[in-house]
């Protein structure tokens, strides 16, 4: 393992660990964050969405996988976390974009940009690799 391989379980794992993290900790600014409008309770209630929860441990989920992969030398699961990663963030912006309404929809490409600029290129490397 060269010390370059560790830069993708970094580049993605870290984040959708802080991501997670930040959703658990802050669920309302989880959807602002996201991409799709905050719930609108009935005046009653204060309940968050359990959407947001779920989310959040995903991404807490996905990260500590890859770290942990990385840290295990398994290049091989590196490679399948980064590339079901991919999906997610393909699957999140087509949320947002379905969703979010119209003042949101920009946000989709938060999700689209960094699955094509980073992850796509990171699961190709690992790829050709091997």
């Amino acid at each position: 393992m060269n010390r370059f391989s560790l830069l993708p379980a970094y580049m993605v794992g870290f984040p959708l660990v802080f991501t997670g993290l930040f959703a658990l900790r802050n669920p309302l600014a989880a959807h602002s964050l996201f991409g799709v409008p905050s719930p609108s309770p009935p005046a009653t209630t204060t309940k968050i969405s359990p959407f947001v929860y779920a989310k959040a441990v995903r991404d807490v989920a996905l990260g500590l996988t890859c770290l942990g992969l990385q840290s295990q030398g398994n290049e091989n699961g590196v490679t399948a976390i980064l590339a079901g990663a991919m999906f997610v963030g393909l699957g999140d912006g087509w949320i947002v974009w379905c969703f979010g309404g119209e003042e949101l929809r920009r946000k989709a490409w938060g999700h689209w940009v960094p699955t094509v600029v980073v992850l796509a290129p990171l699961v190709v490397i690992r790829l050709l690799a091997d």
